[in-house]
């Protein structure tokens, strides 16, 4: 029962989690609101700008960091996979027996992976991205306009695309984080799950702390 709770309390917290990342992103008045608008000022600067490399050496380095998130998510992914049945419960139903032979591993394992996967796509759509935004801000999209879609506007939501991407991208880590701690024990989980999804709300959505910082 302990373990059914937990996953439907991780459920829960990750629709809220996103929620509150696309609130703030939204909210001009909020520290992803701003940093928003920032972004968006930082391609119009560097498409007015002489020389492109340091906007190309700051999307390199993006790249490079997806890339080496990408390698450690697969490498787990082997890992877990090919060690299922040393270290995941295979024996306990799961959801009531609802499923048959839906057993508490098979469930540890969907939602771990889950969480992978869905860290992963993320992280190779910010990367395919970036990769085309390199190719957008060296060239002239100012000049470039095609049934009233104009380059700069597609450049920007080049940017725009690969920053959101890697946003939940990194937010899918932290709940791979709390994925594990399923294998430890159930209770590790609810309160793993909890503790990252207040801090991502608190510190990272609202910045609560940071504000009380700054008075």
């Amino acid at each position: 029962m302990l373990d059914e709770i937990a996953f439907f309390i991780f459920i829960i917290c990750i629709i809220v989690s996103i929620f509150f990342l696309y609130y703030s992103l939204n909210k001009p008045t909020s520290r992803k609101g701003l940093r928003r608008l920032i972004m968006k000022d930082w391609v119009k600067q560097n498409l007015d700008a002489q020389s492109k490399s340091s906007a190309i050496q700051a999307i390199r380095n993006q790249i490079l960091v997806n890339g080496a998130f990408i390698s450690a998510l697969l490498i787990l992914t082997g890992i877990l996979v090919g060690l299922f049945q040393l270290i995941f419960d295979i024996e306990t139903e799961f959801l009531w027996g609802l499923i048959p032979s839906f057993t508490i591993g098979y469930a540890q394992l969907s939602v771990i992976l889950f969480c992978v996967f869905f860290s992963l796509i993320n992280l190779i759509n910010s990367s395919r991205m970036a990769s085309n935004l390199s190719y957008l801000i060296t060239s002239q999209p100012q000049d470039v306009e095609v049934n009233e879609i104009k380059g700069v506007d597609l450049t920007r939501d080049a940017f725009r695309i690969s920053q959101r991407s890697w946003m939940l991208g990194v937010r899918g880590l932290f709940f791979i984080i709390a994925a594990v701690t399923w294998l430890v024990h159930s209770i590790f989980f609810i309160v793993s799950t909890l503790i990252l999804t207040f801090y991502v709300i608190l510190a990272q959505d609202i910045a609560i702390f940071e504000k009380k910082l700054l008075k």
